[in-house]
């Protein structure tokens, strides 16, 4: 039987990872970096798509 990308432990973590960058980049050291903010955000939901995407 075929399993659902969601079940996936390395998806999972993905969505952990998103969590953790989006804390992170809530420091005030971040506040101005507006680019670098967005392209971090993108760079984290790339991996999760590509998995759901794959199917890894």
């Amino acid at each position: 039987m075929t399993k659902n990308f969601e079940e996936f432990p390395v998806y999972l973590r993905s969505l952990d990872l998103i969590e953790k960058v989006y804390h992170f980049l809530e420091a005030k050291n971040f506040e101005k970096e507006f680019e670098f903010n967005n392209q971090i955000k993108r760079a984290g939901f790339s991996i999760s798509n590509n998995i759901a995407r794959f199917g890894i």
